[in-house]
């Protein structure tokens, strides 16, 4: 199973900021209104609980709950052109990936697409899934529904499971096409059990 996790910049925003509200702020920062960035650098630096750090937390609990024989894959970005495959983890190494993503700190934009044909490429030959959390939409010029369309052609049986911290419900149709499912939890919501339970369903397709 092949995790992805979304280090953009977005991520440094507070939990429970309103999707529209989001919406008007990236619109303004495409068209480089200043006052726009202005809000946007407030928020970020704005004191309290944040998507990242919610993430980071239940990355590494879940982790620790993984069924011993899946090998877990990590695939992070943080720019259009930085996606990383950070490696492939046993059960004795899980705790590498999870101090990794435990030290990344908010930055760049959001590759959806192109960190998803990443991490088709760690995919072996026996059934697998990929797992992606993330808090927005594509912002690099890709398609994730596309890429969704080819990953089902070429890896027929593959699921893509969506975890979507903000509820921006952007990326359904990737889950929707592979047969994957898709979660957006509140923000009171254990995210650490949503995790779990995305990577149940992934676990399910990985053999005993």
């Amino acid at each position: 199973m092949v995790f992805i996790f979304d280090g953009s910049i977005s991520m440094g925003l507070p939990l429970g900021l309103d999707p529209a509200e989001e919406d008007r702020l990236d619109e303004g920062t495409r068209r480089k209104d200043p006052e726009a960035r202005r809000e946007y650098r407030e928020l970020l630096w704005e004191p309290g609980p944040k998507r990242m750090g919610r993430a980071q937390d239940a990355f590494a609990e879940a982790s620790r709950d993984l069924p011993e024989p899946v090998e877990l894959g990590l695939v992070v970005f943080q720019e259009c052109r930085d996606i990383r495959q950070v490696g492939i983890f046993d059960a004795g190494r899980r705790g590498s990936a999870i101090d990794y993503v435990r030290k990344m700190i908010p930055h760049g934009r959001t590759p959806l697409a192109q960190s998803l044909m990443v991490a088709q490429e760690m995919l072996g030959d026996k059934p697998s899934s990929i797992v992606l959390l993330t808090d927005g939409r594509e912002f690099c010029s890709g398609d994730p529904c596309a890429v969704a369309e080819q990953v089902k052609k070429t890896r027929p049986g593959t699921p893509i499971h969506i975890i979507d911290i903000a509820g921006q419900g952007r990326t359904e149709c990737v889950a929707e096409i592979t047969g994957g499912r898709s979660y957006a939890p509140a923000e009171t919501e254990d995210l650490t059990k949503v995790i779990r339970a995305a990577f149940r369903g992934a676990a399910a397709h990985c053999p005993e």
